[in-house]
């Protein structure tokens, strides 16, 4: 039988042949990577932990390049060199075939019970692996396979009994899933901040820091930080979000500030601001240098306003250019406190005697010779001012400034994922807000902080606090 006849009479069953083998060559794949059960390493970590650190250091995760450029500022360096001399200091104590193995996870998380008792979870990339895994010795560790998945490392064998007899139920299938995690996710219990103290740097000073949080009605918080080209953003949130309520929402207000501002802040109630200066000393030290700074400047007290403004209330700096941004209803006791300041330009004259006869002249502040140049700028305000120092109004909102005739306003842009928090379908009310670039103003800060180019933070109604760090 000739070729041609060959293929001819053969032809189907071949090109059948090779689609079922490529099918089911396709299937294998579809269940090796999208439909086999997998298992989340977070849920082996025992109910009782009193902090983790998750870190995933795949492609996707944090690509090369942005961890190079994370790790080129100080703060993040530090964190991270802590946080890896503290992992280094275990796994070096293993064989070099231990090690080499478990740089081929790219998921792990490494939690505490107590200061006495940790453990660290690693994800098997496969099967094959698994096995590998299962025949290699971790001196000096605890340790199990679970489901073929996951290597348990426990620094004693309660720990491992512990997680061993944890239920762990199989994950959704990746391909129902549309998020990309973060890089490092930080969780803690209450139990973090309230037992003693940790020796080692980095949870002594986490501890510290967070302190403030166990406070709250809710125990458990979850901290996760994120990365693109410009920003790092850190989202921390209450393990039980708080409940629904009409908050006054501030993101409305963030299209009408100054431009590319050095400091900006925004707050929606008198108890907000109070529960923050008496809770948060960074925020205590922040409005003293604003209030300060108004009053020797303007004679204008943001604090004694405050307790009579309608809220909300934003205050925004660039340079030497200041603006306050509140509700319309605040109009006469802005307008009356501005008139103070420029009335002692234009004193009237009062004839007085003295107790011992003689005659003086007491110079008075007088408010009614303040006449206000009213015009309408480009974009609809209509501004009321002596010398560029007044008061702007439209649609309802009002704004305050020293540079009232040349309003230059823009939304606030972070350049990081909080930007996104108001497109959501289902709106967040942001209920306070500040951000700063720590090299603008003449603020005492950390140094480490001066090596970012903005910092931003904002509150939500839910409980969480979202902070963006832009980098340089």
């Amino acid at each position: 039988m000739n070729p041609v006849s060959f293929w001819q009479k053969y032809a189907k069953i071949f090109i059948y042949l090779f689609l079922a083998g490529s099918a089911a060559y396709a299937g294998f794949l579809l269940y090796q990577y999208y439909l086999k059960p997998s298992y989340d390493l977070a849920k082996a970590v025992p109910q009782n932990f009193q902090i983790s650190f998750e870190l995933k250091t795949d492609r996707f995760s944090l690509p090369a390049l942005q961890a190079k450029k994370l790790l080129n500022n100080p703060l993040f360096k530090d964190i991270y060199q802590q946080a890896q001399d503290g992992l280094n200091t275990e796994l070096n104590k293993l064989p070099k075939e231990s090690q080499n193995l478990l740089a081929q996870s790219r998921h792990f998380i490494l939690f505490w019970q107590n200061p006495g008792s940790y453990g660290l979870l690693a994800e098997i990339p496969n099967n094959q692996l698994a096995k590998k895994f299962a025949a290699t010795s971790f001196p000096g560790w605890q340790t199990s396979i679970i489901k073929k998945q996951i290597l348990v490392l426990a620094s004693n064998k309660d720990l491992l009994k512990t997680i061993n007899n944890q239920k762990l139920s199989p994950a959704l299938p990746a391909y129902l899933s549309l998020n990309i995690a973060p890089w490092l996710t930080v969780s803690a219990q209450n139990s973090f901040f309230l037992n003693e103290s940790y020796q080692n740097p980095l949870l002594g000073n986490l501890q510290k820091i967070l302190k403030p949080l166990s406070f709250s009605a809710v125990g458990n918080y979850r901290l996760t930080l994120d990365a693109n080209a410009f920003a790092l953003t850190l989202n921390l949130s209450p393990e039980i979000a708080n409940p629904a309520t009409t908050a006054l929402d501030l993101a409305p207000y963030l299209n009408y500030l100054l431009e590319n501002p050095d400091l900006a802040i925004g707050l929606n109630s008198w108890a907000d601001l109070n529960s923050q200066l008496e809770k948060n000393e960074n925020f205590k030290a922040l409005w003293q240098k604003i209030d300060s700074y108004l009053w020797l400047d303007w004679q204008i007290s943001l604090s004694g306003l405050m307790k009579q403004f309608k809220f909300p209330v934003l205050f925004a700096q660039k340079g030497q250019v200041w603006q306050i941004l509140t509700v319309a209803d605040n109009k006469d006791l802005i307008e009356k406190q501005l008139k103070s300041y420029l009335a002692q330009f234009n004193p009237r004259e009062v004839a007085k005697k003295l107790p011992d006869g003689t005659r003086a002249i007491e110079l008075l502040a007088n408010e009614n010779t303040i006449k206000w140049q009213e015009a309408e700028n480009k974009n609809g305000w209509q501004t009321f001012s002596v010398n560029q120092l007044g008061f702007a109004l439209k649609n309802g909102l009002l704004i305050a400034g020293n540079q009232i005739n040349q309003l230059n306003l823009n939304k606030l842009e972070v350049n990081c994922s909080i930007a996104q928090i108001q497109e959501k379908p289902i709106k967040t009310p942001i209920t306070g807000f500040f951000t700063i670039k720590p090299t603008g103003l003449a603020l005492k800060m950390a140094a480490n902080l001066q090596n970012f180019s903005k910092i931003s933070a904002f509150s939500l109604n839910n409980g969480q606090i979202q902070m963006c760090f832009g980098l340089k």
